[in-house]
Parts: structure tokens; sequence; C-alpha cells
């Protein structure tokens, strides 16, 4: 029954993975007599794996922007796009398929967005919308609003709102699988997942050699997609909009350049998470506590004699009480890493680089594999890098 229902549950298979895959890609832009410029982009992707499924997916896009100023206190941006997607899945073991295992997706959408400066340009408002629909759920809006006022050079304070939208992915809709004792079923009536954004910001840079931003963020999920129980014996789970969330957090960055040769970078943020979901929900499916709560990073850019540069980072994450990847008994722990780059530039258009990534630590875990799989840990590493500029 569903009280027998723990995870984790393993199944270990040892398997042979191939990708292979390409994309074209195309832009072109255009700027008219009187300031206003017109781009377009397109671009023809596929994909073909073998990992736990065989996939192959093909994707289109093609899109159209156009920047004008309307008027001396009006600036438009406005487009559209047109995305085409198609699939074929199949799993070779049987415990794990589409149905259907073929399935495309249309995507057709328009936006706009406009720019007033008042007051000399020390306030803006910014605003605009996107429209458009798909052919698994129909007509979205997604409008957006941003404030940006400087009362004096050097401050800025901004605040902006905006509405943004998940469409529903295949394996929400089209999923049948077969775990240990668990059957889970897409849902193809699934509705998009909303969220709705509050930000607010606060920017100094008076002085040549200091800047610092802080800014905070309040955000608000409805209908997120979760595994809900739907029959007891057999246990079967569905995917169901049926879960909540806030999201709140900040972040402050402070930029030094104390010297010409040498700038220095410290940050900081903090997330806050708190997820609803019913009580039937799938063992372990809540994302709380599933990212760092506290991070930061302090960076140095070190000009040297000769055309040499010497770059060092210094990132701290927090532990993840929510995530305990596969064949551990602990969750995610804090850990800190350490990069190191040594460049050299002796002409504009040529550059050496050596670079060192996780230099202090042989190597530790940072995330759980989301198929289950036991989750690759993150080693020490480091490369050798040249770069051509022509």
């Amino acid at each position: 029954g569903f009280a027998d229902v723990v995870p984790p549950f393993y199944r270990f298979e040892k398997r042979h993975a191939k990708s292979r895959g390409g994309d074209l890609q195309m832009q072109i832009r255009h700027d008219f007599e009187g300031g206003s410029r017109l781009s377009a982009a397109a671009y023809y992707d596929v994909v073909a794996r073998r990992i736990t499924m065989e996939e192959e997916s093909h994707t289109a896009n093609i899109s159209l922007q156009h920047e004008l100023e309307v008027a001396s206190f009006l600036d438009v941006v406005y487009g559209v796009e047109y995305r085409y997607w198609t699939t074929h899945q199949e799993d070779p073991t049987g415990s794990l398929f589409f149905d259907p295992n073929d399935d495309d997706f249309h995507l057709g959408d328009a936006f706009v967005q406009f720019e007033m400066p008042f007051f000399d340009e020390r306030l803006k408002l910014i605003g605009g919308t996107k429209l458009g629909g798909n052919s698994w759920t129909g007509f979205q809006y997604q409008p957006s609003g941003r404030i940006v006022f400087s009362p004096v050079p050097g401050h800025t304070v901004w605040a902006a709102i905006s509405r943004a939208v998940r469409i529903p992915t295949y394996t929400d809709r089209d999923l049948t699988g077969q775990l240990t004792g668990v059957t889970l079923f897409g849902d193809r009536d699934s509705r998009s997942e909303e969220l709705l954004s509050y930000e607010l910001g606060y920017r100094f840079y008076t002085l040549d050699w200091i800047t610092a931003e802080v800014s905070v963020f309040w955000s608000e999920y409805e209908d997120l997609v979760s595994l809900v129980l739907t029959n007891p014996f057999p246990t079967e789970f569905k995917f169901e909009n049926a879960g909540q969330a806030s999201v709140r957090g900040g972040e402050i960055e402070i930029s030094v350049l104390p010297v010409s040769w040498l700038r220095l970078t410290g940050s900081y943020s903090f997330l806050d998470q708190y997820e609803r979901l019913p009580s039937t929900a799938f063992p372990g499916a809540s994302l709380e506590k599933s990212d760092p709560r506290h991070q930061f990073v302090i960076r140095s850019l070190f000009d040297l004699p000769h055309d040499f540069e010497f770059d060092a980072a210094l990132y701290y994450v927090d532990g993840l009480e929510g995530i305990t990847p596969v064949l551990r008994s602990d969750n995610v722990r804090e850990y800190f890493r350490l990069d190191l780059r040594l460049g050299w530039k002796p002409l504009p258009w040529l550059e050496f680089a050596l670079v060192g990534q996780n230099v202090t630590d042989p190597r530790h875990a940072e995330f759980n594999d989301i198929q289950g799989n036991q989750s690759t840990q993150v080693p020490r590493s480091g490369y050798a890098k040249v770069t051509l500029d022509f």
C-alpha cells in the first residue's frame, strides 16, 4: 500500500550511454536610418541519445524582433516567435514508456515592451507583455512592469512585478512508468504552472573604485505539477497541478577596485523556500530544502606584468537538507570550492589560459540524480585553453 512506499527505490544496472546531435543557427541584424533595428534568428536542433531511455527529438525555432524609437519619450521593442518540437521515446526494458511515444508541440507568441523616461531620465517606466499560445495548454499571457528611479547620480532604486508560466513537459503529460511496486502516470490535462514575482533593488556606484548592489525578491507559485496518489491498491501516482510554493530571498554584491591592476568582488545570497503539497503526494517529491539556503563567493582579478593575469574565486555553498544522493546515508553537505586561473595575452587576438577547478577538494556531491542513478560527484579538475579572436 501507500504506507509501504518509502523511497529511495534502487535497481542497479550497468548500461552504456550514447548521445549525439547537432544544431544549425542563423542570425541576421539590420540597422535602419533613424535608429531602428530589425533582427531575425532561426535554429534547428536534433538530439539522439540512449541512456535510461532511447530518445530522438527535433526542434525548429524562428523569431523576429524590431526595436524603434516611436518618440523622444517612448522606445518600443516588439517581436514574434514560432517553435516546433517533435520527439520519439522508447525504453528497451519496458518499465518506463510514454503513451503515445511520439508527440508534437507547437508554440507561437508575440511580445511588446516599452520604455518611457521622465525627468531627464531620472525616472523610467518599463512595461510589456508576451501573448501567445501552444498546442498543449492554449492561450498564455505573461505581463511585466518595472520602475527605475535615479534621484541623484550614482544611486538607483528599482522595483518590478511580473507573471510567468511553465508549460507542462512531455513527462508531465505522457509518462507511464513502473518502479518497485509503484506505477506513475502523466496527465494530458496538465495546466501551466504560474509564477507571480515581486522584486526590489538598490545600486550604488558613485565612486569610481567601488560599486554595491542589494536586491530582494518574493515569488509565489501556483498549480505546481506534483505526483499525487490516485489508487492505493495497486499503488498508482499521477502528475497533477496540486502544489503551491513560496520562494523568498535576496542578494548583495560589492565590487572594489583599490588599484588599477586589482579588482575584488564579493557576493552573498539567501534563499528561503516553502512548499505546500497534498498529503497524498509522492514521498520525497517536495523540492523544499533542495536548494542551498546560503551562498557566497569572493573573486580576485589581478593584472600582472608582461600581459599575464591571475584570477581566483572562492565559493561557499550551504548543504541541502532535502537531498540525499543514492548510496549515501546523509544529505548533500556544505562545501567550499576554490578555482584558479592563470592567463597570458601576448597579442590582442591571442590568449592562453591554465585553469584549475575545485583545487582544494578531491571530490564532493552537489546534487541528486533526477533519474535515481548514482549521483556524479564533482572532482578536482583542470584544463588548458587557447582563444583566437578574428
